[in-house]
């Protein structure tokens, strides 16, 4: 399944992503994902910060996402595009879909 925002929920979280960027590595993106969540729950799916080390951020998908097909390509290039954007100490996501 994937998450398919409309033009204005993309503008809102263009908007609330962006910013001043101040705190820890996983602070920034914690707030990232409280904004993204709710789009992504839609799909009846959730995503949490499972780690971050060495510029790697691995992300923990479940729920419906977990077993879509569709869900490595959405995180990678919508959410993994996001925060490596926001946060160029990001140099590449890991997706955890085993839960």
């Amino acid at each position: 399944m994937q998450i398919i925002m409309t033009a204005k929920q993309k503008k809102i979280t263009k908007k609330k992503t962006t910013g001043k960027k101040t705190g820890t590595v996983e602070e920034r993106v914690e707030k990232i994902l409280v904004q993204v969540r709710p789009y992504i729950q839609m799909h009846s799916g959730d995503v949490f910060l499972s780690g971050y080390k060495d510029g790697v951020v691995t992300l923990l998908v479940t729920g419906a996402c977990a077993h879509c097909s569709m869900s490595d390509i959405t995180y990678n290039m919508m959410l993994g595009g996001i925060l490596k954007k926001e946060i160029p100490e990001i140099k590449d996501i890991v997706i955890d879909m085993s839960k």
